[in-house]
């Protein structure tokens, strides 16, 4: 693949400087790139491999904007994607005549009764038993036996036979077959047997070998670092492996080169044998038709739960290309920047930049319109505009989340007092100001900072009320002297967001700062900057 380097054993010399965290090795473009998606919040791992090229690449931090640079060495929590290793050593089983995809999952499970004993294990590799229901919640401890009653007793929807319906619990009977097949403890044989040198699993022992990612979700921790005790019956075969971007990597390309499984069984892990909704179902993967990244693909995703990371895994037969990327952070998320760079990273192309304009369509423009309110009680008006959406802050809060200075915390604190004692009348600028201000709107009653944004010079704004409760906002720039530069009393500024690959940008930020972004998701509006996120909920 012409976007990555063919030097897999590349140190990372050709990596540019910057002063975001990377480490790794890609081909300059693509990882310059990178590093703009890592401003932009992207924060996790990326792989992309193939015959005579790779590329393995970390962009941002272990935990949000502290720890340590991550690379494709770092242990991520793979989720759901942990389904298809299950499947894999399952698949094995039944090479090796050890079990029968076809027996019922009563067959090997002790104690295991009710309608989904009869349930053929093929049929919970595909999620097609018809079970429904959960069995266990995750993170709360439940042991062995507990999960065979509590699975036990499940319903079997007839009516849900043969199509898909998906199943943790279904995968968590996979396991408790392994350990019954086998008399193998179920992470034991999965070590042994399937997964790759280092990986093991998130939560108690054996656990995967490395540093870890911890998880942020709101700019803050979840708190799930991998140290629930157990028992982990209720994450066991569904989501509970633990390995890097790297390992995965690695172990993707062993599933489907033949190192894991035999031509038959690897075949069951490319062909669809039912429907979801248009999308193939293989055992433990789904398959991609080419329309999505330029290729025909079969991938697994898992996450967004509690431990707060998102890791998808792809394969691409036609070229044997493997494409990994894993998150710790809910800024962009490991599928939606999959979909987002994946069919520019596939083809060879350049891949999208987070602040190249787009177009969308009029229906999500006026899906995102309406007001939003911030806790502290500011907010943000968001209106059409132009192709585009115009919001206008309403309070302090509101508008520094929008437009922050790039000045020290210092200097802008200093400049706000400056602008306090302008409007106090403590220097002859103010007592001029003042005069001007009385005759035009009568006697200054107050004057109330509300935040200060930077258009080239720093401006603070102010809500100012005179002596018949008339109130007008707007901003004052002062030079180091105190004197006015600029002042406009017309308002808090109307800002425009721009569609772009990632959600919005904001327009008319000074060059050179952070950017800032802007998302719609269920009735929230997320902006994201130097200062961190805020959410803002839909009134």
């Amino acid at each position: 693949m012409s976007s990555c380097t063919a030097d897999s054993d590349n140190d990372g010399s050709n990596a540019p400087t910057t002063d975001a965290p990377i480490a790794g090795s890609c081909d300059d473009e693509l990882a310059d790139a990178l590093v703009e998606w890592g401003r932009a919040g992207f924060n996790g791992a990326v792989v992309v491999e193939g015959p005579g090229s790779s590329c393995r690449l970390g962009v941002g931090r272990t935990a949000g904007d502290a720890g340590s640079p991550i690379t494709t060495d770092t242990i991520f929590g793979i989720g759901s994607v942990s389904k298809a290793v299950v499947a894999t050593a399952v698949l094995r089983l039944d090479a090796a005549g050890v079990l029968s995809i076809t027996d019922p999952a009563g067959d090997y499970v002790a104690g295991l009764t009710g309608p989904v004993a009869d349930a053929s294990i093929e049929s919970l590799l595909l999620h097609t038993s018809g079970l429904v229901g959960s069995h266990g919640e995750d993170h709360v401890a439940l042991g062995r036996d507990e999960a065979v009653a509590a699975i036990s007793s499940l319903d079997v929807d007839e009516a849900s036979r043969s199509r898909f319906v998906y199943s943790n619990a279904g995968y968590t009977l996979l396991a408790l077959v392994l350990e019954g097949a086998t008399g193998v403890e179920y992470r034991k044989f999965l070590l042994d047997e399937v997964l790759p040198e280092g990986a093991g699993f998130w939560d108690g022992e054996p656990a995967a070998k490395g540093q870890r990612a911890l998880g942020i979700r709101g700019g803050e921790p979840t708190g799930f670092d991998g140290d629930f005790a157990g028992p982990h019956w209720a994450l066991q075969g569904n989501g509970d492996v633990a390995m890097s971007a790297g390992m995965l990597a690695d172990w993707t390309r062993d599933v489907f080169t033949g190192a894991l499984l035999p031509p038959a069984e690897m075949e069951r892990m490319l062909e669809p044998a039912v429907d979801d909704d248009g999308q193939g179902i293989t055992m433990g993967w789904g398959r991609l038709d080419d329309e999505v990244l330029g290729e025909v693909a079969v991938g697994a995703a898992g996450g967004g739960g509690e431990v707060g990371h998102e890791v998808v895994t792809v394969w691409l037969p036609d070229s044997q290309r493997v494409v990994v990327v894993a998150t710790n952070t809910d800024a962009i998320t490991a599928e939606a920047f999959l979909q987002t760079i994946g069919p520019a990273l596939i083809a060879g192309d350049p891949i999208p930049r987070p602040n190249d304009p787009v177009e969308i369509d009029d229906s999500e423009l006026d899906a995102a319109t309406g007001t939003y309110v911030l806790p502290s009680g500011d907010g943000f008006e968001v209106m059409r505009s132009d192709g585009g959406l115009v919001v206008t802050p309403t309070g302090g809060a509101a508008l520094e989340a929008l437009l922050p200075p790039n000045a020290s915390a210092a200097e802008v604190a200093e400049h706000e007092a400056a602008v306090v004692t302008l409007l106090a009348g403590e220097t002859s600028a103010g007592r001029e100001e003042l005069a001007i201000l009385e005759d035009d709107y009568g006697a200054l009653r107050d004057a109330h900072v509300l935040g200060t944004t930077d258009g080239g010079e720093l401006r603070t704004y102010v809500e100012l009320t005179f002596a018949d409760d008339r109130h007008l906002t707007g901003w004052y720039a002062l030079d180091d002297a105190g004197g006015i530069q600029g002042v406009d009393l017309g308002g808090l500024p109307e800002v425009r967001l721009t569609p772009t690959v990632d959600g919005f940008r904001v327009d008319g930020q000074r060059p050179g700062g952070q950017a800032v972004t802007v998302m719609f998701d269920d009735d929230a509006m997320v902006v994201r900057g130097p200062q961190g996120t805020v959410v803002a909920e839909r009134d």
